[in-house]
This record gives C-alpha cells, structure tokens and sequence, in this order.
C-alpha cells in the first residue's frame, strides 16, 4: 500500500458509521501508596491506602473508544450492563466518545463488568498488581442462587 492509497482510506474514515458488538466493561486502577498503611484493627491486615484512582474503557469499550479517535460519522455500541452504579459510570465514558448506547440492553439480574486492579507502591516508584477484583456475571452462581439447582 502507497502512502496516497493510505491517506485516501484514512480519509474515508471520517464517512464510516460503525458498530461495536462486544463485552464492554470498565477497568478501574487503584494506586495505594504503602509508605501510608497502617495496619487494621478490624483485621489485622495493612490497609491498602488509595491514593489514585483511574476509570477507563475496557474489553469492546478500548476498541470503541480506538475507533472513536479516527472520528466515524457515527459509532453505535452493543452491549450489556447490570443495573448498578458501574452502568452510569460506563455509559457515560461511551457518550463521552460520542458513542450512541441505544442498543444496549440492561440485564437486572448481573453486575455490569468491570475489573478492579489495585497497584502498590512502596519504597521504590515501581507498581505491583495485586489480584484483581472482577465484577462479572457468574451465570452458574445465578443459576443455583435462583432455585434451579440451589436446595439450601
């Protein structure tokens, strides 16, 4: 590919209306600063004391907010949230890219996804990830929750 054939491509970007069907779910950066714990007398663990914390686009919401960047026509999005504080949070980052969320469907019944990293820092400025907490439907903890499969 030539650098004209290029440029015409990129150009024609600007036409393009686009879906984005996907797992959308938001990834969320917690920095604690562990010169700052303490240790806990409920627990008797050190606290992990946040001191940042960042919300982004993740899963089909990074390659949305990607394809937002070469300015579309019109971005549409296909999703699914919960019904929780996550889905405003989510749905708002997509409407800040201008995305148009019409086609997402609300799921009373799961979490909107969204994956907590939480990242230490010491003594030295080199972040650790902790595991991460993820908020994502557990379709069989559902099931047996619901009376399907859950006796007690």
């Amino acid at each position: 590919m030539n650098k004209r054939r290029f440029d015409a491509l990129f150009h024609d970007m600007e036409r393009l209306r686009v879906g984005v069907l996907g797992d959308f779910c938001l990834d969320v950066y917690w920095e604690a600063d562990m010169l700052k714990s303490q240790l806990s007398r409920e627990t008797a663990h050190y606290t992990l004391p946040v001191v940042r914390e960042r919300i982004s686009l993740g899963g089909a919401g990074n390659a949305a907010q990607n394809i937002a960047a070469v300015f579309p026509v019109r971005l549409f999005a296909f999703g699914v949230t919960g019904n929780d504080w996550r889905e405003n949070v989510l749905l708002n980052l997509l409407h800040g890219i201008n995305a148009d969320t019409s086609g997402f469907v609300r799921d009373r019944e799961r979490f909107t996804n969204a994956y907590i990293k939480p990242l230490r820092r010491g003594l030295t400025d080199e972040l650790t990830e902790d595991a991460r907490l993820d908020f994502e439907p557990q379709a069989s903890y559902l099931k047996r929750r619901s009376g399907r499969f859950w006796t007690g």
